[in-house]
C-alpha cells in the first residue's frame, strides 16, 4: 500500500510542478483575456454610440429634407405670386399710360376750345 501511496504522491508532486510551471502563463493568458474583453466592451460601446449618432443624423437629414421641399414649394408659390403681380403691374402700367394719353388729349381739347 505504501508503494501505491508513494506513486500517487510522486504523480501529484509532478502535476503540482507542472501547474507551477504553467501558472505564470495562465496568469498572463487570463490578464490578456481580461484586457481583450475590456477592449471589446469599449468597442461595443463605441459601436452603439456610432449607431445612435447615425440614427440622429438620419433623423436630422429627413427633417432637413422635408424642410427643403416645403421651402421649395413656398418658393414656387412666391414665384407664381410675383409673376401674377408683374402681370397686374403691366396691366396697371398700360392703363396708366392710357389715362395719361387721355388726359393729354383732354388738355389739347381744352386748349383748342379755349383758343376759339
Amino acid at each position: 500500500m505504501d508503494t501505491i501511496t508513494d506513486a500517487v504522491k510522486k504523480g501529484l508532486a509532478a502535476l503540482d510542478e507542472k501547474l507551477e510551471a504553467i501558472a505564470p502563463e495562465e496568469a498572463e493568458a487570463e490578464a490578456e483575456l481580461l484586457g481583450l474583453w475590456a477592449i471589446a466592451d469599449v468597442a461595443r460601446d463605441k459601436v452603439a454610440e456610432a449607431e445612435r449618432a447615425q440614427s440622429d443624423a438620419q433623423a436630422g437629414f429627413i427633417t432637413a429634407n422635408a424642410s427643403f421641399f416645403r421651402t421649395a414649394e413656398k418658393l414656387s408659390e412666391q414665384k407664381e405670386t410675383i409673376s401674377s403681380f408683374a402681370s397686374q403691374q403691366a396691366v396697371f402700367d398700360a392703363k396708366a399710360e392710357d389715362c395719361k394719353q387721355a388726359l393729354a388729349a383732354v388738355q389739347r381739347l381744352r386748349a383748342g376750345v379755349a383758343a376759339q
